[in-house]
């Protein structure tokens, strides 16, 4: 996730461009996380150059007198800013925060719209990042009044007629921005914006950071807490839970009514929850949270958890439990009691007490798996692989972390085995996988790596494509393989036939050229001498018709 993000590298202030040395007006590249969020600034950052070349005077409304200055960026800045947008980075800054919430005064509606999806986009990446702006704004509030304005005019905006509306104020950011842009309304929608971001992250982290965006200004936002409330629901219990010790006031107020409104008043009531006891992540939360603020009257709860089949709400639960320190050593004694029925020794502390409940837990819980553990061996050992299967499978159901797990890995190695040899090739190299899953480090794991490669050879067979080198490699590995062996002895033994065919016709080929041309020989030499008679006999006559020496001459009769 975070290649996605974009980023400035070797600018001055982390990020910053200083546009106006005189007014100290700054732009930065707004890097959020995820894709949306990286398109979202490549478009701000084309909106911003003809901004940074056409609008030079253009109005802005000064935080601290209301008087108006120059916001615009120097056409060089912008430039920089648009190559910078290809930078990559590790998470968003408050800087890159602040340059969003700069971009929200601009007079150009699509910069302003695109700053707007680029805090929508947030996500937990950037959740430290929203901490550090939200206090590098606390200082600089606008009054309670004129916040509250705001708010009704965003509310406003977003369609809404009455106080008590059920409605969704994030709408009605970019219209309200369209009509003023003053330093109340900025700040105002900036918090909106980042309350939206952080609610939909949807974890207890993010909705704590909500309750820092309402401590900012407080009374303001009571009609927007009621709403929250409503929509998150019984999620929200366990930050709720986290903020009654919160710094503020306010925020402490309305964590107690909303814990009451949704039932996290008392930890018994809030675990019987429909939706707390059905989602063990919630459950392993609401624990949590108990334990972060030491509620006296929690550990009773958490400790009735450590012994959870879920392993997330055990683990949890038990971390929770040693939150309390030696505060709980009443109720370790008491539940170590109740599970062995014997005294606790009053003499051990907090940890060793806590040490033996969770053994015995421990005990208790894994009885039953170490039952299917010891019946799977014994399955192993008369050969019936797949009784011994099903009760590997309770086994990796019930304790997939079991110490004791590595003992089923040769029973799987030879489960492998046995499905190779009936051709059920995933099947086998599903088996192997998990023995090598189970034990690494096994005395037979190499063997086991080796049959892998084997049956990475028999599904290539199976496809027509004869490697040999593999089954090689499977031999150098597991000399005792005797499949790869007797495959690649037929493999070898059908190539040396081949090669011996081969021979056996291009030697045959070769005798038939030999008589073929023996034969042309043998007809050749008759004609060649027919031919050389005639030829010597005009030869002859050619000699005696061109004699003219004297003695040649006869005369005439």
């Amino acid at each position: 996730m975070a290649q996605l993000h974009g980023r400035i590298r070797g600018l001055p202030h982390h990020g910053r461009l200083r546009t106006d040395a005189g007014h100290g007006c700054s732009v930065a590249i707004p890097r959020a996380a995820g894709v949306a969020c990286r398109a979202a600034l490549a478009s701000a950052l084309l909106a911003l150059a003809p901004i940074a070349i056409h609008a030079q005077d253009a109005p802005r409304v000064d935080a601290e007198d209301g008087a108006q200055i120059g916001s615009a960026v120097p056409a060089a800045n912008a430039a920089a800013l648009s190559t910078a947008v290809s930078a990559a980075s590790t998470a968003v800054s408050a800087a890159e925060l602040s340059a969003l919430a700069t971009a929200l005064a601009s007079d150009d509606a699509a910069v302003r719209e695109t700053a707007v999806r680029g805090f929508r986009a947030l996500d937990e990446d950037a959740l430290q990042a929203i901490e550090a702006r939200l206090a590098a704004v606390r200082l600089q509030r606008p009054a309670a009044t004129e916040l509250s304005a705001a708010l009704a005019a965003i509310r406003h905006a977003a369609g809404s007629r009455r106080a008590d509306d059920r409605i969704d104020i994030g709408s009605g950011v970019l219209p309200a921005l369209s009509l003023r842009r003053d330093p109340a309304m900025l700040a105002a929608c900036e918090s909106v914006l980042l309350w939206r971001a952080l609610e939909a992250m949807g974890t207890t982290r993010a909705y704590r950071v909500i309750a820092d965006v309402v401590a900012l200004d407080g009374t303001p936002w009571e009609q927007e807490i009621h709403r929250f409330v409503e929509r998150a629901g019984v999620r929200l219990g366990p930050m709720l839970v986290t903020v009654r010790s919160h710094p503020d006031a306010d925020v402490r107020r309305w964590s107690r009514w909303a814990g009451t409104e949704l039932g996290f008043d008392a930890p018994g009531r809030a675990i019987q929850l429909p939706l707390v006891a059905a989602e063990s992540a919630l459950l392993a939360d609401t624990l949590r949270a108990y334990a972060s603020v030491r509620q006296m009257d929690a550990m009773r709860v958490i400790a009735s958890y450590v012994s959870s089949q879920h392993a997330l709400v055990r683990e949890v639960a038990r971390a929770a439990l040693s939150e309390y320190g030696r505060n709980a050593i009443w109720v370790l004694r008491e539940q170590l009691e109740l599970v062995t029925g014997e005294d606790a020794d009053p003499s051990w502390g907090w940890e060793r007490t806590m040490r033996a409940l969770f053994d015995a837990h421990d005990e208790a819980r894994l009885a039953p798996v170490r039952a299917e553990l010891a019946a799977g061996r014994d399955a192993a050992a008369r050969g019936t692989l797949d009784v011994m299967a099903r009760h590997y499978a309770a086994v990796l159901v019930r304790a997939p972390e079991l110490a004791q797990r590595e003992q089923m890995a040769p029973g799987y190695a030879l489960l492998g085995a046995q499905q190779r040899a009936a051709h059920d090739l995933a099947g086998a190299e599903r088996a192997y996988r998990r023995a090598l899953f189970l034990a690494p480090a096994h005395a037979d794991a190499a063997t086991w790596r080796a049959a892998l490669l084997a049956l990475h050879a028999d599904m290539e067979l199976t496809r027509g494509v004869a490697d040999t080198h593999a089954y090689e490699r499977v031999l150098v590995a597991s000399p005792n393989d005797s499949f790869a062996r007797a495959v690649l002895e037929q493999l070898s033994g059908e190539r040396a036939a081949h090669t011996r065919s081969r021979k056996r016709r291009a030697m045959g080929g070769a005798a038939l050229l030999s008589l073929i041309a023996a034969l042309a020989l043998v007809v050749r030499r008759p004609s060649s001498r027919a031919q050389r008679a005639p030829r010597a006999a005009e030869s002859a006559a050619d000699e005696h018709d061109g004699d003219t020496s004297p003695g040649s001459l006869s005369a005439p009769v």
